[in-house]
């Protein structure tokens, strides 16, 4: 329950910040807290570990007539094996040790619940561990060990209490699950930089600037004064381009910078020399939270590219030359744009340009070199939400699986380079596209799962990770397991988890847990039946 929110949520110091995203996740958890007594009466009636303490604004008179009450002090009538009440009240501490009791708490007053759940997970930063115990907290991925608890359940005549704790534990991983799922899309929403943000920048900055000697600006002014109806100061025709504003910034210690604000991103150029030749600095304004504003400067010729290139129209160029021309060049051109693609305001231009359905369009090619650049291209444009639907769309998802029918990397010594850079990066591609809708189960469905699991006997250790986190993504699907299962895939990645590459540790280790969590479901059936 807390994993998500420490994951997710926006944090200043110990506070949660009163982010609409914050706010979203508090309110799904008090309406699974609400609810988790009457949907799972047993687990919501079993005794944490340790109780949740937090300070509360309830006072004894919010209580009713099944607690009891000793002058500003409350406790419930309901006490766990020691005697201990489930619920006590010594103003302004409160401390509860159920979810029976939680969520009959969050029932007293309507008012306060958001106030009450955010001030109980500020308190306790791992909710988790107090609920279940240390071993349950744990079994995140840091001890892969911890797995062989759920092994214990159904045998030597395991306690009804252990029973319990698993399952609540996986009602509280299904909660975490959807917190995570419910905000991807408003994340994926703030990619981009808006009028509003710039504008909200500018403000801050201007607050330090001044005359005094604790200044850290002198000025800082927009290029232009009229404001166009979007919010946007640039002309029209820089728009089309992502520009929203230009700026004059003036340090206390340097010449004055100027800076252009775009959807991108902020960059630092038009920087004039003693010849005064206009010439772009190659150095990129990144935005930095605490300080709001600092400079970071581009090492290499490559990514002083990168950051010219939407000026310079160099993914238009680029994309322009993926039709009629020989291999040798395509193979350039889509080398050079799987290197724009790790940048996530390239991956959304090369989408908005149409780039998408001509690099899916070059899967159905044999040249090895140019497999390798596609699937690398491709596979880092599917992380973007709107990437992923027209690769679906054009069909892509099932291209990528066709690639899996490739023959096994390590048979020809001759082409073994190639085939292992196009088996690693379909791994990694198919990876990509599980994160998105129902993605994990076409895999499966088009039979792409046991071709898979034979990448791990690849003697590549680029193969293995990225075969390993593709299997991760796939078992997320019932019937993936099923397969994984069948084609041998258990014992290959147990010992894979004592890996040094901690990624390919936690991907392991992911999908044994996936599997072994079906194989208990399916025996906890037979049981019941």
């Amino acid at each position: 329950m807390g994993v998500a929110l420490s994951r997710q949520a926006q944090r200043t110091t110990d506070r949660q910040e009163d982010a609409p995203l914050n706010e979203a996740l508090l309110r799904d958890i008090v309406r699974f807290v609400e609810q988790v007594d009457s949907r799972h009466p047993e687990e919501a009636q079993l005794v944490f570990d340790e109780p949740l303490l937090w300070t509360t604004i309830l006072q004894a008179s919010d209580f009713g007539t099944e607690y009891e009450l000793s002058g500003s002090s409350v406790h419930s009538r309901e006490t766990d094996g020691d005697g201990r009440p489930l619920l006590q009240l010594t103003p302004p501490v409160i401390s509860v040790r159920s979810f029976s009791q939680l969520s009959k708490l969050l029932h007293l007053n309507n008012d306060s619940k958001l106030k009450e759940v955010r001030a109980c997970l500020e308190a306790n930063r791992d909710p988790v561990k107090k609920i279940l115990g240390r071993s349950f907290a744990m079994m995140d991925g840091e001890d892969p060990s911890a797995l062989l608890l759920l092994n214990t359940v159904n045998e030597d005549g395991q306690s009804r209490e252990t029973e319990l704790k698993v399952k609540l534990f996986l009602i509280l991983q299904q909660l975490d699950r959807q917190l995570l799922n419910s905000s991807v899309p408003q994340l994926s929403q703030k990619v981009r930089l808006s009028p509003a943000v710039v504008k909200c920048d500018v403000e801050m900055l201007k607050s330090v600037c001044g005359a005094g000697e604790k200044r850290l600006l002198k000025s800082v002014r927009y290029t232009s004064d009229h404001e166009y109806s979007n919010g946007c100061r640039s002309p029209p025709w820089r728009q089309e381009f992502g520009e929203i504003a230009g700026l004059i910034i003036e340090p206390c210690d340097t010449e004055p910078l100027s800076v252009t604000c775009s959807i991108y991103g902020f960059y630092l150029n038009m920087v004039r020399n003693t010849n005064k030749q206009n010439h772009f600095n190659a150095k990129g304004l990144y935005n930095e939270h605490q300080s709001g504003f600092s400079l970071r400067p581009i090492e290499s010729a490559v990514n002083w590219i990168l950051t010219l290139q939407i000026e310079f129209k160099t993914l238009e160029i680029l994309l322009s030359l993926l039709t009629a021309q020989p291999e040798e060049v395509l193979v350039n051109v889509v080398g050079a744009l799987g290197e724009c693609a790790q940048r996530p305001a390239n991956r959304i231009a090369i989408g908005k340009s149409g780039g998408i359905p001509r690099l899916v369009s070059l899967l159905r090619e044999t040249n090895q070199a140019l497999l390798v650049n596609v699937t690398r291209a491709v596979g880092a444009c599917a992380t973007e939400p709107e990437n992923m639907v027209i690769i679906d769309h054009l069909d892509g998802v099932r291209l990528l699986w066709s690639l899996l029918r490739k023959p096994d990397p390590d048979v020809q010594a001759s082409a073994a380079w190639g085939q292992v850079r196009v088996t690693s990066l379909l791994a990694e591609a198919i990876s990509h596209c599980c994160m998105w809708g129902n993605n994990h189960v076409a895999f499966g469905e088009e039979r792409a799962v046991a071709p898979l699991v034979r990448y791990l006997r690849s003697k590549d250790p680029s193969v293995h990770q990225a075969t390993a986190l593709a299997l991760y993504q796939l078992s997320r699907d019932p019937n993936n397991c099923i397969t994984m299962h069948e084609s041998g895939v258990v014992q290959p990645l147990i010992v894979m988890m004592g890996s040094t590459d901690e990624v390919l540790q936690e991907a392991a280790a992911g999908c044994v847990r996936n599997i072994r969590l079906l194989a208990l479901a399916n025996d906890k059936a037979k049981h019941f039946t």
